[in-house]
């Protein structure tokens, strides 16, 4: 037990978990690391449900004394098979809810048992699912069950989870990241706003991301504030829309940063999937100019800008007049998943 402490315990360092040490069973004589104090837990664990409404043919569902596979579904009839068994029960005693019995949240990891659960879902939806219940940071999960690391495409069903065995979550905080487009900032040409044509860039990252947002400049005459419209487009598919209010302040970026959450809840980018963020002006003033930036084919040169993460191109949805080397959109918010 003492070289699986150590081995356990080299783990949790590299997750930079505190020294304030607690060690708790995963099962099958297995132990992790986690942090705890008496500010953190209280003596009794919480039970919590997330509702799914729906039950759907092939679901693993637990009922009374087990768990079942929904075979069929027939108005209000369930009918359900363990093994050779097939039981008929009337749906209101079966339940999609996710079932947990939470024995330890800490900042960054959850303990907890199932007791039920989709069968199909998988443990990175539950992970997400677990940090808007808790208000966790967004981040990457680590999964362990039965003293094994878990892939995040696990799922109760393929793990053969039992009720009341204990699952392990530990979520790890990302950084985010800006990624700057522009080697310079224009202070003295005239970016006028359309009321029909919008501004758009693409960029393809070459690992999977969070995206969290851009950055939009402000407007350096006329109004001080402005609205946009704004489309986040992942390959071809819209993926978010949103009207936000841009308020000029006295800085040297020139910039506001757009969250695509109020949460700052990320959305996941493939590898060599195209990010294309398109913005309208809602509040078309002809006398105000925004600013702009320039050089930005040199943003491989940009100091802070990870080399080779992203590549930008020009698209085909922009026609006022931003491009690969000058216009909008000058900032990207993400951070690294693998």
């Amino acid at each position: 037990m003492l070289s699986e402490k150590k081995d356990m315990e080299s783990m949790a360092v590299s997750y930079s978990l505190p020294q304030s040490k607690v060690w708790t069973s995963l099962g099958n004589s297995k132990e992790a690391l986690v942090r705890i104090s008496s500010e953190e837990i209280g003596n009794e664990s919480n039970e919590v449900i997330i509702s799914e409404k729906e039950i759907n043919e092939g679901d693993l569902v637990y009922y009374k004394d087990g768990w079942y596979t929904v075979v069929t579904l027939k108005e209000n009839i369930v009918s359900l098979k363990v093994e050779e068994q097939i039981k008929e029960v009337s749906l209101d005693e079966c339940t999609k809810n996710i079932y947990l019995q939470i024995l330890l949240c800490t900042f960054n990891s959850v303990l907890c048992h199932v007791l039920a659960i989709n069968g199909t879902m998988s443990l990175e939806k539950l992970a997400k699912k677990l940090r808007k219940r808790f208000s966790l940071k967004p981040g990457k999960s680590e999964w362990y069950y039965d003293g094994n690391n878990c892939s995040i495409t696990d799922t109760i069903k393929s793990l053969k989870i039992k009720p009341y065995d204990k699952i392990f979550c530990i979520t790890i905080e990302l950084e985010i990241r800006t990624f700057k487009r522009f080697k310079e900032l224009d202070n003295d040409s005239e970016w006028h706003m359309s009321s029909s044509s919008p501004d758009a860039i693409t960029f393809i990252p070459n690992k999977v991301i969070n995206l969290y947002g851009f950055g939009m400049y402000y407007a350096r005459t006329g109004s001080s504030t402005y609205k946009i419209e704004y489309k986040v487009f992942l390959n071809s598919n819209e993926e978010k829309k949103e009207i936000v209010t841009i308020i000029r302040r006295e800085d040297e970026s020139r910039l506001q940063r757009i969250y695509l959450n109020a949460d700052k809840m990320p959305i996941e980018v493939s590898s060599g999937t195209t990010i294309t963020i398109v913005v309208y002006y809602t509040d078309y003033d002809p006398n105000s100019q925004l600013y702009s930036g320039l050089r930005g084919s040199e943003y491989e040169l940009i100091e802070g800008n990870e080399s080779g993460l992203f590549k930008v191109e020009e698209s085909d949805k922009s026609q006022n007049g931003t491009e690969l080397d000058t216009g909008q959109i000058p900032e990207l918010y993400y951070s690294i998943i693998g």
